[in-house]
């Protein structure tokens, strides 16, 4: 823990970020638990390969249960997570030499690791694909979550994330602890792949699905927007309206919180948030355009509906006025005071980093732009 002198509890948190921070702990105690695994069937150990995978079966199964507006069991279970996976380190550690050299063999950890969570869910006769978009920090998530409970859909979906897939790269848990900051290029290119077989899978089998992105290529959400068409799938497009301001601050926020009090934490590239803002303008207008896409939605940060019909025009005018609006004072002063606090943690030696230094300027400028 980082003696700054600040003071970070979970309660401080916004809805959105508290969700982030849960759920990245929930996939890195996944990770550790599958190292675990892997490391008992390389030493031939079946009783920890076996309690490992079951362990992290359940843990999986119960995390998709959680509210995510429930803060109390959120905090709960993200303090748990953080102590088991704390506990869990000696036994995983062995495994951190073999995942460092190994190759990654896509095809085969699919088929091993990933199907068998993917062949639990249910089918369907009438099978639909959700794409949510949006810039990171925006509350991706968060989103697929209430998408899923809050009646927006009716039936089971199958969640997609590309983040959510990093955890089954065999040296992601050792980045998450000793090269937070290269984890999200290291495991990217596994994940992508990951994601894709995911979805042909889906497609294939009838699998209601919902898969988040940040929508900064166009062509890839209707490329698959097309994909599930062909299969005869129905398909929603969901969209996050987010003003920029808001979803830097919550990137920064997710990972110097856990910093701050000496944990693993999930490090956004600034190039990977801007870009994302540069090209979703484009992105959802080509969305609105396409005839690939059957309903629009367009939700705010806190989950609330601003859109939910057919009308494409409505959905882009919608988004844009969501993207583009202005601060309210009370948001511009909440976004300076976690400012002030993330700028007092970028000081501290071992926490702070130099790539986060875009992002505060930013941050800075859109402030001083609201005078």
């Amino acid at each position: 823990m980082v003696d700054d002198g600040i003071e970070w509890e979970l309660e401080d948190l916004d809805g959105g970020v508290l969700y982030d921070v849960f759920y990245e702990s929930t996939t890195m105690l996944a990770g550790r638990m599958l190292a675990q695994q892997r490391l008992g069937a390389a030493q031939g150990n079946w009783y920890r390969e076996h309690w490992a995978r079951l362990n992290r079966y359940e843990l999986l199964f119960d995390r998709d249960k959680v509210d995510p507006t429930d803060r109390e069991t959120l905090i709960r279970l993200k303090r748990e997570n953080d102590s088991k996976r704390g506990g869990r380190a000696r036994l995983a550690v062995p495994w951190h030499a073999d995942g460092r050299s190994l190759e990654v063999d896509v095809e085969a950890i699919w088929r091993d690791d990933i199907r068998p969570i993917i062949d639990a869910a249910r089918r369907s006769d009438r099978p639909c694909t959700v794409f949510v978009g949006g810039q990171p920090g925006a509350g991706k998530t968060r989103a697929t979550h209430l998408v899923r409970v809050s009646g927006l859909h009716d039936g089971p979906l199958l969640p997609v994330n590309g983040d959510d897939l990093r955890q089954y790269h065999p040296d992601y848990d050792r980045l998450c602890d000793e090269e937070p900051l290269n984890m999200p290029e290291r495991t990217a290119k596994a994940s992508t792949a990951w994601i894709r077989m995911t979805m042909e899978y889906a497609d294939a089998d009838g699998i209601p699905a919902i898969v988040e992105g940040t929508w900064r290529n166009a062509a890839t959400v209707l490329g698959e927007a097309a994909n599930a068409k062909r299969a005869g799938r129905s398909t929603h497009a969901v969209v996050l309206a987010v003003p920029p301001v808001l979803s830097r601050i919550a990137i920064l926020e997710r990972y110097y919180r856990d910093r701050s009090v000496g944990l693993p934490s999930r490090w956004t590239p600034a190039s990977a948030h801007e870009n994302a803002v540069a090209n979703l303008p484009a992105t959802v207008r080509a969305v609105a355009a396409s005839l690939l896409i059957d309903r629009f939605t367009v939700i705010d940060r806190d989950g609330g509906v601003l859109y939910d019909g057919t009308d494409p025009d409505m959905f882009a005018g919608r988004w844009e006025d969501g993207f583009h609006r202005p601060l309210s004072a009370v948001e511009a002063a909440d976004v300076r005071v976690r400012l002030a606090k993330i700028g007092s943690l970028r000081r501290v030696p071992g926490v702070g980093t130099t790539l986060s230094d875009p992002v505060v300027l930013s941050i800075r400028r859109d402030l001083e732009a609201l005078g």
